[in-house]
């Protein structure tokens, strides 16, 4: 009773909140390499990096990503500097990809190099990374196949295939060619 109690009052929030947190940057994660195509474009078009993030947020489907990019708009316009507004929005969302990001627009901010260039270098970028991951994904698949091959597959195809020999031998027939 006690340890059940245990499980539930202690355990089981912290790993619900866990498996929420991953599925969050699962999500942004994969919309992040559409929301950088976005902002290119839109600066690409003419708007300066600010006004394409409100557009993005406006126009793009509502997700994670662009909740987070609307709370750093709005910090924005409460005063608060473009550095300092990214910043807090990477930390909030505690990815390598979007810190990345972020380190990516400020540092090209501070030395004056156009942003559109480095939202391009930076899709490609998040891009490769996630072609990456996929790939090391797909090259861990057969190994977790062995297990189940092993133990459910394999001794199916065993008796199916032996079946017949084994009552052959056990009928003291033994082998006709």
């Amino acid at each position: 009773y006690l340890g059940g109690a245990l499980f539930v009052g202690y355990i089981f929030p912290d790993f619900w909140l866990k498996r929420k947190i991953q599925a969050r940057q699962r999500q942004i994660s994969r919309d992040l390499p559409a929301i950088i195509d976005l902002l290119t474009l839109c600066v690409g078009a003419g708007l300066n990096f600010m006004l394409a993030i409100d557009r993005v947020v406006k126009d793009f489907k509502k997700c994670p990503l662009t909740e987070e990019l609307a709370l750093a708009w709005q910090e924005i316009q409460m005063g608060r500097t473009r550095q300092d507004a990214l910043k807090s929005f990477a930390e909030r969302i505690g990815m390598a990809e979007i810190s990345s990001f972020v380190r990516t627009l400020v540092q090209a901010d501070k030395m004056g190099s156009p942003m559109g260039e480095a939202l391009k270098i930076q899709a490609d970028e998040v891009r490769m990374r996630r072609f990456l991951r996929g790939e090391e994904l797909a090259l861990k698949a057969p190994i977790k196949l062995l297990i189940p091959l092993l133990f459910f597959i394999l001794p199916v195809v065993l008796v199916v295939v032996g079946g017949p020999v084994i009552l052959q031998f056990m009928k003291g027939g033994g082998m006709q060619f």
